[in-house]
């Protein structure tokens, strides 16, 4: 993105990295088999159901039946969308006989392909290397190798961020704020964690209203946000409040009813002080302290490891040092962007904290599902972190020093693509 040679040379590099990624995904796609990644079967048969259906049934429908875990749970009753569009992407293409699971995985890796081009053209406009980021994890590229629902929600994820940016360096231009609603509104129809965006989105509407905005153009402000919450309503509102209606706007006393009904022996609630109740499950509950999560459980070790390359049902483990060599890159990153600039801006500074907040509160939703629920310590919950890291990195580029970053991104490519490579080609 930039012109002089050297960044051009390093931005062709880590172009170059990003496009042997996209074969290792696909390789991963086509020769792995199927439900060899976390909960795959499951994802697929909430896919399934939508070959045949277009509404969401009501928790418990016997339509549904094969899409229930053993913890009693369906991805079903969620608003998702992402099934609804996968289920019709594997009806519409079933002429080709390939595998239904195949057809739902090329799902995830046209996506995965869609948002390549995208950063690429994003890039391109802005002059940020917004694509660069996709270098941060191999882990990044893992869910968009076998159908599950992450892929889709880190899409809109990374998207809304992208109309975010562009929105505040124009809110006027010509419907900004129709397709930053829109963006906003799918992230109502993903993956609960990537609900953090919201009050992200919110964060930068005020950080906007503090400090760019002269007092006669507060009216315009508010008016250009309104539509953008009004697009976002229209959105994504109408399939949550259907959902709702079906089960008789009780949606979360048919779940639990649902899981005390089908769970499997130790996973329903009324079954904590079962002798055959899981390790894993209810922890609280049983007498576990938060301090034992953090410490004997090392649920932020585990987190880290499953967000930069902890593969298959948490089994499949990397070697030690490259955790420790990601964990570096990521001080680096990290810590050089949310550093204020040599130059002083408390704007920067504000917008740092206002986006940072609720980042902290996910890792905290994060840490009481694994202590509370059930100890999933899934690094790809925190996946919005990458989201957050890329509006930064949007805002402060023309401030950065841009040859520190490019090495790193390149650091970061080249340990995720050894690892991949490593661990799929064995």
């Amino acid at each position: 993105m930039e012109t002089t040679p050297e960044m051009h040379y390093l931005s062709t590099s880590c172009v170059i990295v990003l496009a042997v990624a996209v074969a290792l995904v696909l390789m991963v796609a086509t020769v792995s088999q199927f439900n060899a990644h976390p909960d795959e079967y499951l994802h697929y048969e909430a896919a399934r159901y939508y070959t045949s259906h277009w509404l969401q049934p009501p928790v418990g429908d016997p339509s549904a039946e094969r899409t229930y875990s053993h913890h009693g749970v369906s991805y079903l009753d969620e608003p998702d969308v992402v099934y609804l569009f996968a289920g019709k992407f594997v009806s519409l293409f079933s002429f080709t006989g390939l595998p239904p699971f195949l057809l739902a995985r090329a799902f995830n890796f046209i996506l995965f392909i869609l948002l390549f081009v995208i950063l690429l053209r994003a890039g391109a406009e802005t002059r940020v290397p917004v694509y660069a980021f996709l270098l941060l994890s191999p882990q990044i590229w893992y869910v968009f190798s076998y159908f599950n629902s992450d892929a889709f929600a880190f899409f809109v994820g990374i998207c809304l961020v992208l109309e975010l940016f562009r929105f505040t360096r124009d809110p006027e231009g010509a419907g900004q704020a129709i397709k930053l609603g829109v963006w906003l509104g799918l992230v109502l129809l993903v993956k609960r964690n990537y609900y953090v965006l919201i009050p992200v989105v919110a964060a930068v509407a005020v950080w906007q209203a503090i400090f760019f905005l002269k007092a006669g153009r507060r009216r315009l402000w508010a008016k250009q946000w309104l539509k953008v919450a009004l697009i976002a309503s229209i959105v994504g509102l109408p399939r949550i409040a259907y959902q709702q209606w079906v089960n008789g706007f009780a949606l979360g006393e048919a779940r639990y009813a649902q899981v005390e009904k089908i769970a499997a022996p130790g996973y329903k609630p009324g079954q904590v002080d079962e002798v055959h109740t899981p390790w894993h499950v209810h922890m609280r509950a049983r007498g576990h302290t938060a301090w034992e999560i953090l410490s004997t459980y090392k649920w932020p070790i585990q987190s880290f490891r499953s967000m930069v390359g902890l593969y298959g049902y948490m089994n499949i483990l990397s070697p030690s040092w490259y955790y420790w060599a990601m964990f570096f890159v990521y001080v680096l990153l990290f810590g050089r962007l949310c550093l204020p600039s040599r130059q002083l801006a408390f704007s920067d500074l504000t917008l740092t904290l206002l986006v940072m907040l609720p980042l902290v509160a996910l890792a905290i939703a994060s840490f009481l599902q694994s202590w509370i629920g059930d100890f999933q310590a899934q690094g790809r919950y925190l996946f919005p972190v990458f989201c957050v890291f890329l509006l930064l990195l949007a805002h402060r580029w023309e401030r950065l020093r841009k040859r520190f970053f490019y090495l790193c991104f390149l650091c970061a490519g080249v340990l995720s693509l050894g690892n991949f490579s490593f661990l799929w080609g064995r």
